[in-house]
């Protein structure tokens, strides 16, 4: 099998024949009856392209531009990374308020439900009733024939000025109304 090779000796350049069109190569098979035919193509070189080079005329980044990047894509990062723990602080806060509402909640409708019961009779609690992970207790501080004024406690996980914290105290003024009023 013969091999033709660019600018080896008997092989055939671009535009050259060799016993054919131009750009083709032939050489007789068995006999001088059936021939092959080659197809020479020409690869061009790497000047012959035109390429895009730079500023500075080189191909690439320079150490400037790779720092820059760098640098914008690291403070970037940084204001992800501090968004990411706000965002963590602030879905906490709003858990344990949620948390602190229903437990709210909670207190009123047994306050209630004990009203409703016996309202001429003392509603105060004598030990804290514990709802969860909280403390409740309640203590009548005015009283009339027709509604009675409670201030409800709580003690348990709550928000502090600078977010979640152990235990926090809280209370506040709850009206009773007497049933059917």
């Amino acid at each position: 099998m013969q091999h033709l090779h660019r600018n080896a000796p008997g092989g055939v350049g671009p535009g050259q024949s060799f016993g054919g069109a131009p750009g083709t190569a032939t050489r007789p098979g068995a006999g001088g009856m059936m021939g092959i035919s080659l197809k020479v193509i020409h690869a061009p070189h790497a000047s012959d392209l035109q390429r895009s080079q730079g500023p500075s005329g080189r191909d690439g980044f320079s150490i400037v531009e790779l720092v820059v990047a760098m640098l914008i894509l690291t403070v970037g990062l940084l204001g992800l990374a501090a968004a990411t723990g706000h965002v963590i602080r602030n879905t906490e806060t709003g858990r344990v308020d949620t948390e602190r509402a229903q437990v709210r909640q909670s207190a009123v409708e047994l306050l209630r439900a004990q009203a409703a019961e016996s309202f001429d009779q003392s509603l105060d609690t004598a030990d804290p009733i514990e709802i969860g992970r909280y403390e409740v207790t309640w203590v009548e501080i005015e009283g009339g024939d027709n509604s009675r004024v409670f201030e409800i406690t709580i003690v348990g996980p709550g928000r502090g000025a600078r977010g979640p914290e152990g235990n926090v105290t809280s209370s506040f003024e709850y009206r009773v109304n007497r049933p059917g009023e």
